[in-house]
């Protein structure tokens, strides 16, 4: 961020990764950067962008989308044409007919695949906006991952050409992209690579931005909330030890069971009486699972009323269940809702 207050992306995009994600507080200007350097880039060399977001309804005030950037445009003039963004050269006079341009695409994930014969050639990259959700607005569309993947290739073809920037609030650390892809920011570590480098995590934190916050009123009011911790300090709500523990070499193996494509293991220390669910499951025994998208040979399918089931829950809601991170307490925590707990 240098001395500014607002996010400079260009630390994180020269690590040249793929599949980028900043992930930082309210007010720390990811979109704005993300608008900003593509329209400069289009204007550059007349490569195009993809706005990404999840529903329709999020693109309802997309009229407005070109406001906070059109002073950095000098003899440029903007407009929202359906679900393109278009720029073209201000005319000089009346009588010049200067023809608008294209530079960018709104896109709803939610609908996405339905238009897979559209191509992109010129495009290369894709903002994804609020990808992470907040509890309580909207929801994760059904293989929601699986939907974005499918969206890219049909932008991208296999050419290596396009590359993506996910921009979010730091909400939830068990969202479904970091599950999917085993990737685990840190707030002690700046940047974090996975996949031989095609991921990259930007965990923006800007102490000129917190001191700006603090100058505020408002930032004085709300300063030691859980509020200011995630909007401002940019801290995970859901990233707590709570019931996280290392599962101890005592603990034998009780049962597997697999959920939406995850495999967990439950083991039982006789000594404790703890139960620990963890990534590890034994090898050759037998796994249960609780819904047909998930169930495989050498599996078993159970229903929610099974003993088994009735007694996880049980123990749970008693306090005698550990996890060995916070991503497999937050695949059980799905499990739970399943069950209606």
């Amino acid at each position: 961020m240098s001395d500014s207050i607002y996010w400079d992306s260009q630390p994180l995009l020269s690590r040249n990764a793929v599949f980028n994600y900043a992930i930082g507080g309210r007010g720390t200007g990811k979109t704005y950067n993300f608008k900003y350097t593509r329209i400069k880039h289009f204007i550059k060399t007349g490569k195009q962008f993809i706005y990404l977001r999840r529903y329709k309804s999020e693109f309802e005030d997309k009229d407005t989308f070109f406001n906070d950037v059109l002073d950095r445009f000098d003899g440029y003039e903007f407009r929202i044409n359906g679900m393109k963004a278009q720029i073209r050269k201000a005319p000089k006079s009346d009588k010049d007919k200067i023809p608008w341009n294209t530079c960018g695409y709104f896109v709803t994930l939610s609908n996405a695949l339905t238009k897979k014969s559209v191509p992109y050639p010129n495009v290369d990259w894709i903002g994804f906006d609020e990808f992470i959700i907040d509890k309580g607005a909207l929801h994760y569309l059904q293989k929601e991952v699986t939907a974005f993947l499918d969206f890219y290739n049909t932008v991208d073809r296999f050419q290596d050409r396009v590359r993506v920037l996910f921009m979010a609030n730091a909400v939830s650390i068990t969202n479904p992209y970091f599950l999917y892809y085993r990737l685990y920011p840190r707030k002690d570590k700046q940047f974090v690579t996975s996949k031989d480098g095609f991921h990259c995590i930007e965990y923006i934190n800007s102490e000129n931005f917190t001191q700006h916050v603090l100058n505020t009123r408002f930032g004085q009011m709300i300063k030691g909330t859980a509020y200011f911790n995630y909007a401002v300090s940019n801290e995970f709500q859901d990233n707590s030890n709570d019931f996280i523990e290392v599962k101890p070499k005592t603990a034998q193996y009780f049962v597997g069971l697999k959920f939406d494509g995850h495999l967990l293991g439950v083991w039982v220390d006789y000594g404790n009486s703890i139960y620990y669910i963890c990534k590890k499951v034994a090898k050759n025994k037998l796994v249960y699972t609780l819904t047909r998208d998930d169930f495989a040979p050498n599996m078993i399918m159970i229903e929610k009323s099974n003993q088994i089931i009735k007694s996880l829950k049980r123990l749970y809601m008693y306090g005698y269940v550990r996890f060995d991170s916070v991503q497999t307490r937050s695949i059980f925590n799905d499990v739970l809702k399943y069950l209606g707990v």
